[in-house]
């Protein structure tokens, strides 16, 4: 090779002193005929990830003051490297003796080819599935995972994860995962930078794999080679709301650069409810708002037959599934229980009360009891009525004959009453009350003429 450096390494750090040291001993071991150079960039760790830098012979080191995120600490790397290839390696990854000899020279030959990535396995020599490479995302599948739906639908992203993945094949994909990305100077020459730096943290590599194909490489899988991929220890430690915010922002912006607006702006609406549910998540409040969604759907659900409270109910269905698929990988055994039972009280309060509005579509209404008394020129009538609807009925009506002058229509427990009218006959005479939204069963409708009624009816109303 006519370049004087073969390999650069660049490794991007934040408080990785348990596994910086492993790694930059492997790469050592792993460049047996190479010219190679180690450099690290730190983001402004907080523990002893610098020293231990230090200590190591032969190792560039950029230390930063403010962390301004993988992207923009990786080409901060590129500007001082000067090796034909560059290597991109998390510091929690480990190769194998003599590999990246192999790996670089499998590049040299296949000059059609951009970016490489080697078989990625676990500690245990099982192929790591977390970084295997994956499909370019789609929108839905995207905001599939802001909203947690793969935690109730796993093989909904399976094709985005490449489920039928053979590692054992070299193959051409669309994306490889950033922990260990071989690639070729020339496409940071052609593009200015190894990684977009409107990224601050994800996505990043979906991005440069994308630009690599677009300029008419290829992106390749090759297990010419195994790396041991521990797997994001560093982000461990971080907080879930970080976490959400950072993904989602790199999320969007990777589908406003590649997609049309009437695409990236699902995951412009979808983030924040995102955002939102891992909030109430950290603050326990998703639990509190459920448990008084569904006490207050029981408690009114057996008292009032509406769109209303069907409503609730509906929303109460909602509440608890979203509280689920918050829970289900964070909270304990006990919450999961009761989020489940949840989940099914709210179905069936919704199904009770869309099962007795059905039911109550035909209700009958029978005169149980017949008090007529006289109080000075007036008859009082004190009907006392018995429904066999299953719950309360929205609306209820009772007229009487349309030539009778009523003085009073009345019913005894007015504070169940939410609204009524007056039905005036065609001839001008008062024909009755209409009665909306109060229990019919077991009341009693006074009524009060100076006439003998001698005609009547009470029906549900539609």
């Amino acid at each position: 090779m006519n370049c004087p450096m073969n390999l650069s390494i660049i490794t991007v750090t934040w408080n990785n002193e348990k596994q910086l040291e492993r790694q930059l001993k492997s790469v050592v071991s792993g460049c047996k005929n190479l010219e190679f150079e180690q450099i690290v960039v730190d983001n402004a760790s907080a523990d002893k990830t610098v020293e231990i830098v230090k200590t190591m012979s032969n190792v560039k080191v950029i230390v930063n003051t403010e962390n301004k995120g993988f992207s923009h600490a990786n080409n901060q790397g590129v500007e001082i490297s000067s090796g034909e290839y560059l290597l991109f390696l998390n510091p929690d990854m480990k190769v194998e003796e003599g590999s990246l000899d192999v790996i670089v020279d499998w590049l040299e030959k296949r000059k059609d080819v951009g970016i490489v990535s080697p078989r990625l396995v676990d500690e245990n020599g099982k192929l790591n599935e977390d970084a295997k490479p994956r499909r370019l995302p789609r929108v839905w599948e995207q905001v599939a995972l802001i909203l947690k739906l793969p935690h109730i639908f796993p093989k909904m992203m399976d094709k985005y994860l490449m489920k039928d993945f053979d590692g054992d094949k070299e193959q051409e994909v669309d994306s490889v995962r950033g922990s260990f990305m071989l690639m070729r100077r020339e496409v940071v020459e052609k593009l200015g930078f190894a990684f977009d730096p409107r990224y601050y943290i994800w996505y990043e590599d979906v991005d440069i794999c994308r630009e690599v194909t677009k300029m008419g490489l290829k992106v390749m899988y090759s297990p010419v080679i195994t790396a041991v991929d521990y797997v994001g220890q560093s982000f461990k430690a971080q907080e879930s709301m970080w976490k959400q915010k950072n993904f989602t922002r790199s999320m969007l912006t990777y589908f406003q650069k590649w997609e049309a607006w009437y695409k990236w702006m699902w995951i412009w609406l979808a983030r924040p409810i995102g955002i939102l549910l891992v909030y109430l998540k950290n603050k326990n409040c998703l639990f509190i708002i459920d448990f008084f969604v569904i006490l207050i759907t029981i408690v009114f659900v057996f008292r009032y037959n509406n769109l209303f409270f069907w409503t609730i109910d509906g929303l109460a269905v909602l509440g608890s599934i979203i509280f689920f698929l918050v829970s289900i990988h964070t909270f304990s055994k006990k919450r999961k229980i009761l989020s489940v039972v949840l989940i099914f009280a709210s179905l069936i309060s919704l199904l009770v009360s869309l099962w007795s509005g059905y039911q109550s579509r035909d209700t009958k209404f029978q005169i149980i009891d017949l008090k007529i008394s006289k109080e000075n020129e007036y008859y009082v009538y004190k009907y006392k009525l018995k429904s066999d609807g299953v719950r309360t009925i929205p609306k209820f009506e009772i007229a009487f004959c349309p030539d009778l002058p009523i003085d009073y229509v009345g019913i005894n427990n007015e504070q169940d009453i939410r609204y009524s009218e007056e039905l005036i006959c065609s001839n001008g005479n008062y024909g009755g009350k209409r009665f909306v939204n109060f229990e019919p069963r077991d009341v009693e409708i006074i009524v009060r003429t100076k006439n003998i009624i001698d005609g009547y009816y009470i029906s549900p109303m539609k």
